[in-house]
């Protein structure tokens, strides 16, 4: 049975300090693909709102179409 010698404070700080700066640049990578995934969100959302705006004018048009239609012929009640 071996015994290892007792690690030292210092390798202790070391070890430590090398844990901490590969959680710092994990942290780093996360905020960075984060911020990525934000601006595609974000255009996407972009997208959806520009469409159901279009859609939202197209069918005000054809509503308006159907009620001149119905008003022709006299399909509303007065």
């Amino acid at each position: 049975m071996t015994h290892e010698p007792p690690v030292t404070q210092e390798e202790i700080a070391q070890m430590t300090l090398k844990h901490l700066q590969e959680f710092r640049s994990e942290f780093r990578d996360f905020k960075t693909d984060t911020a990525e995934d934000m601006k595609d969100i974000k255009f996407r959302l972009r997208k959806i709102e520009e469409t159901l705006t279009h859609h939202t004018t197209q069918f005000d048009r054809v509503q308006e179409r159907l009620l001149r239609i119905e008003h022709r012929l006299d399909l509303v009640d007065a």
